[in-house]
């Protein structure tokens, strides 16, 4: 592949297309593919005053609108609370458990959180965060408090997959650890790397990328990842609102982009780990103020317009036919649906229309998915258009494949495009 075909499918993975016709008075904010969540309010924390139930149903009803999933890390009372409340309000929960050097303490907060799990049906179980990383306690120790939560009868009968966080640092020098686990959540925070936010969320993508390549049968999530409000700069890194909007857009395309799971750190700002200043970085990393009141996201409150490939289909190869491609729209609503539709396009010698030349548009469902099965080629494209849109039906034709076509125009009036390579 040459640098100028890559570079042009890199650039044009999530590409916002300006509108010539007026845009929905409302639009729907684009859900995130995970968050953390930690419900502890002014007035409360850890060994304190926990969330009442009231209050906790109040925060997940805020959360389900803007992500598909929450990522706890103890399993107190509340928190197992919580736990039971995310499914009811439709959100998958990654639980953690907080592992320390008392052993009685992880052997209570292990049962807690297999018991808790086995009544809320979590999407996985995540036994310690950066446990390696602070020393406590050693890596035998923590590697047996997996196998328990692993071996547990009640987790092998449900299925329940046991995962573990830490950096991708302490990720990659630990292989034995790894080979322990159903999964990874890497925490990769641009901000203690003293990253520019301009260049964070390539950097987050790039560290992801690393631990995927060096353990290349494991899942792989992004565990953490953020930017804080206020608080000292480190590096070059500054906390500031305006920086957070501008990591999180970016971070949101770059993700899409890669089909990269991950978890935003975090949703609502948590004073309890802040000091007596009020200006501790710790404290300010929530989309939301500790009342819930958002912040200056302008990312949620005038969101862009943007279409996921979400399953890519496998390359062209000798005998293979046809496969399914689906993805998401963000930035509409449920309203506008109907009134859009998808333009797909594969590419193999020139951008072809699919599935079909007299079926060239592809529905969208009311929950804003869409789905088509296409014919194999080595790209994929997929063009968010209004109604009424006849899409030319092939593009581009090459003299030499190794060339980059150009992005696709089908000709009429385009919202969004997204660009995948085959997989």
């Amino acid at each position: 592949m040459t640098r100028a075909r890559r570079f042009a499918l890199l650039i044009a993975a999530v590409w916002l297309v300006p509108a010539s016709a007026a845009a929905p008075a409302r639009l729907a904010p684009p859900k995130l593919w995970g968050l953390c969540y930690g419900a502890f309010r002014d007035g409360q924390s850890p060994g304190g005053v926990y969330p009442s139930t009231a209050e906790i149903r109040e925060d997940l009803k805020i959360l389900r609108d803007f992500t598909h999933r929450i990522r706890t890390y103890a399993v107190s009372e509340a928190e197992q609370q919580i736990l039971l409340l995310a499914r009811r309000a439709s959100l998958a929960a990654y639980a953690g458990a907080h592992i320390g050097s008392d052993t009685a303490a992880n052997a209570g907060e292990t049962e807690r959180l297999i018991r808790a799990c086995e009544a809320a049906r979590c999407a996985g179980l995540v036994v310690g965060n950066e446990v390696i990383r602070s020393g406590d306690p050693l890596l035998g120790e923590l590697t047996q408090w997996i196998r328990n939560v692993k071996n547990d009868p009640r987790v092998i009968r449900e299925g329940m997959r046991v995962g573990y966080a830490d950096t991708d640092a302490v990720l990659l020098a630990h292989p034995q650890l790894v080979a322990e686990l159903d999964f990874l959540l890497v925490n990769i925070h641009p901000y203690w790397a003293g990253i520019p936010v301009e260049e964070a969320a390539e950097y987050v993508v790039e560290r992801w990328l690393a631990v995927k390549s060096a353990y290349p049968d494991q899942e792989v999530i992004i565990g953490e990842t953020g930017w804080p409000t206020a608080g000292d700069p480190f590096g070059d890194a500054v906390p500031s609102e305006a920086n957070q909007d501008r990591f999180l857009e970016s971070f949101f395309r770059l993700a899409l982009e890669r089909n990269a799971p991950y978890f935003f750190f975090e949703a609502f700002d948590e004073n309890w780990k802040g000091d007596a200043s009020g200006v501790e970085v710790e404290s300010h990393w929530g989309l939301w103020y500790s009342d819930r009141t958002m912040k200056s996201v302008r990312f949620f409150k005038e969101p862009p317009t943007l279409i996921e490939i979400s399953r890519v289909p496998s390359c062209w190869a000798e005998g293979s036919q046809t496969e399914r491609i689906a993805g998401r729209v963000h930035g509409i609503g449920r309203a506008e649906a109907a009134s859009h539709a998808v333009v797909i396009y594969s590419r193999t010698n020139a951008w072809y229309v699919q599935p079909y030349q007299v079926k060239p548009l592809t529905s969208i469902r009311p929950n804003l998915s869409w789905s088509s099965r296409i014919f194999l080629g080595d790209a994929y494209a997929a063009v968010l258009v209004r109604e009424g849109c006849a899409p030319s039906t092939q593009l581009g034709l090459l003299a030499d494949p190794n060339e980059f076509p150009g992005i696709p125009d089908p000709g009429c009036d385009d919202v969004a495009l997204a660009v995948r390579e085959c997989e």
